[in-house]
């Protein structure tokens, strides 16, 4: 457990939750093998204090040099920073924002990242090893939809091609240029008798 001192601007409180329920079946740890898996079966229970934790939004940090540092859910501690001018936003959308002064000490806690491939559904998080959630993405593809379009595209295609045919032969008709009852089999000889 990490505790919160005064020389360190943004130390995370971290509670424990037993839990890393993401929407995906496994994570998995980063540089490690297959058998190190972290299993979110429905086994292991979720209170509510501890499901309001973990799913807390945080605001994302970077150092002076933009190195990112922990996420912190202490929105007061950085609104009175952007009020006093020791940090500037940096983005909105997650909102990030980053240091002006240096930090005195620089405590990064290990993160796993997990990510779950899927064909349409894919789910991504990062997590620390207590099971906090610093980080959580759904990313629903548009696989099925693409079908779906590519055949609609391919019949405008055509019509728009076939379009084109009538014109033409309506263009031909009206002008006396068409060929009626030719004997000759190629088009080359039809040519040179109109000529």
């Amino acid at each position: 457990m990490i505790e919160q001192s005064s020389d360190i601007p943004f130390a995370v409180r971290v509670t424990p939750s037993p839990t890393l329920r993401l929407g995906m079946p496994m994570l998995w740890k980063l540089n490690r093998s297959r058998q190190d898996r972290i299993s979110t079966g429905p086994e292991l229970a979720v209170t509510g204090l501890q499901q309001k934790r973990r799913t807390m939004r945080y605001v994302y940090v970077l150092d002076m040099n933009g190195e990112p540092l922990m996420p912190t859910c202490r929105y007061g501690k950085v609104r009175r920073m952007l009020k006093s001018g020791q940090a500037k936003a940096v983005d909105t959308l997650p909102f990030t924002i980053q240091l002006l002064k240096p930090t005195k000490t620089r405590i990064l806690q290990p993160v796993i990242a997990g990510q779950d491939p899927g064909r349409t559904n894919i789910g991504m998080a990062a997590v620390r090893s207590d099971g906090t959630e610093l980080y959580r993405a759904h990313i629903e593809t548009r696989n099925k939809e693409i079908v779906s379009l590519m055949n609609d595209r391919r019949s405008f295609r055509q019509a728009s091609r076939r379009g084109e045919r009538l014109a033409r032969k309506r263009l031909a008709k009206k002008l006396h240029t068409t060929a009626k009852h030719l004997n000759a089999g190629s088009c080359r000889d039809a040519r040179n008798r109109w000529q």
